[in-house]
């Protein structure tokens, strides 16, 4: 039974490891296809700079813009951690904690202006760190960045209004108050209102209130290529035509402001249907000859869950929709959600369509600001699956075949059963099983006696 156990064992580990290997190329593939879907989403004057990063208490890494485009967000990896990021208009610096945190610094930038804020010329603690905007302009992101460590959890978060506002706890700085002082700075990432910039990018400002929408409208001959709400995935989601994208409110202390990518790429928008539905699966479908390249969910009943904007699955939009709390299900324009699917022809060779949502991807550009698209498409490129099932299947039997010579070496029966099978053979060809071997238990060397015909 243990000898048996092991085969088993054995089997398995081969099964999983090629089950891994496939599983390996497809996220690669996949990764590829989001990455030239990445790239082909990004207006054509944006990039997103995002170079190496360093080790060592303090070591800075910056991300700057190309000439003549400002930074619209700015990030870090891994997200959250050291000691926090600085922002200017042009460039996005990740800072190190030590010598094991390595930070690099991720910048989006368009030729949209934009003005950045610190909460003062000293590092605070102990106290709320506030960055304010200025009037006619909205917060779009916030950072935090402290050389003692101190901006907690999150070194990036949204804006409340209009302003950035982040508990600092009590720092070690022995400076408090005086020179730089001690603690932490926070900086907010400040952009006009409503704005269309040489890439293509609308930006619409945001409004409080229950089912309040606002729009970001493309101009005349282009289409919505992307929709995004900000802050993301809060509010009652958005809805999408194809020269329109609409942020939806869901109460008095939820700003949502829309923002829409347009080109003169068309495209067009499949709603999920005339109802509003719940408790189900919602879908939107692209039609033929067109990929779906990005989806969205709106539901006054607040119902679309942790997103608003995701990505599809195929060439189709699908998201669970739970139980709301509307009345009119089934009559009416219904309760529930909506799924909104853009789609795009898929005669322009540069468009790859993702198949399923990415756990993660990075999209690195050239010194020169552009970005290196690489449009691999797995779904000519992955390996079958019934050719994995035959190589397990082949694997598992040369296992078995060695686990039992072993077996049977270790028992000392190994020269009984080859004694068994030359006598076999022996027969077949026409010998007397007499003349086959010398012997069966083992003892003697095994071969053919003298005068016998070889095989």
């Amino acid at each position: 039974m243990a000898d048996m156990a092991h085969v088993r064992g054995a089997c398995l580990v081969l099964l999983i490891s090629h089950v891994r290997c496939h599983e390996m190329t497809s996220n690669t593939d996949q990764h590829r296809r989001l990455l030239a879907l990445d790239n082909t989403l990004r207006p054509c004057n944006s990039s997103v700079v995002e170079p190496p990063g360093c080790y060592g208490n303090d070591c800075a890494t910056n991300a700057t813009c190309p000439i003549g485009q400002y930074v619209q967000s700015c990030s870090s990896t891994p997200k959250n951690q050291g000691d926090g990021i600085s922002v200017t208009s042009n460039a996005c610096t990740a800072h190190s904690s030590g010598p094991r945190n390595r930070q690099s610094p991720r910048a989006t930038c368009t030729s949209s202006p934009t003005t950045v804020v610190e909460s003062g010329p000293l590092y605070l603690d102990n106290q709320e760190v506030t960055a304010s905007c200025p009037a006619e302009t909205d917060a779009i992101q916030c950072t935090c960045h402290s050389p003692w460590s101190v901006c907690g959890t999150t070194t990036e978060f949204y804006p409340s209004g209009n302003r950035c506002t982040k508990h600092i706890r009590v720092s070690d700085g022995r400076r408090r108050g005086t020179g730089g002082g001690a603690g932490a700075k926070v900086y907010a990432i400040c952009r006009a209102p409503t704005a269309l910039d040489g890439s293509g990018t609308v930006f619409a400002s945001g409004c409080y209130g229950n089912d309040c929408a606002t729009n970001a409208t493309c101009p005349i001959g282009q289409y919505v290529q992307s929709c995004s709400s900000t802050p993301r995935h809060q509010g009652d989601g958005i809805s999408v035509t194809s020269n329109a994208c609409t942020a939806h409110s869901s109460g008095p202390r939820n700003r949502q402001s829309a923002e829409a990518t347009c080109c003169a790429v068309p495209t067009t928008v499949v709603e999920s249907g005339p109802l509003y539905l719940d408790n189900q699966e919602v879908t939107a479908s692209c039609p033929a000859e067109t990929d779906a390249i990005q989806c969205t969910c709106h539901s006054p009943w607040s119902v679309c869950g942790t997103t608003t904007e995701f990505y599809p699955s195929g060439n189709r939009c699908t998201k669970h929709i739970r139980v709301s709390d509307g009345r009119r299900r089934g009559t009416g324009g219904g309760a529930g959600a909506k799924g909104y699917a853009i789609c795009r022809p898929t005669t322009d060779a540069s468009i790859v369509a993702p198949t399923e949502a990415p756990t993660h991807v990075r999209t690195v550009t050239k010194a020169n600001g552009t970005a290196a698209a690489d449009s691999s498409d797995s779904s000519r490129g992955g390996t079958p699956v019934w050719v994995i099932v035959l190589a397990s299947i082949g694997s598992c039997v040369t296992v078995v075949a060695i686990v039992v010579v072993v077996v049977l070496y270790r028992r000392n029966q190994l020269s009984v059963v080859l004694s068994r099978m030359y006598s076999v053979v022996a027969t077949l060809e026409g010998q007397t099983p007499e003349c086959a071997l010398d012997s069966h238990d083992g003892t003697e060397k095994l071969g053919f006696k003298a005068g016998c015909d070889q095989l």
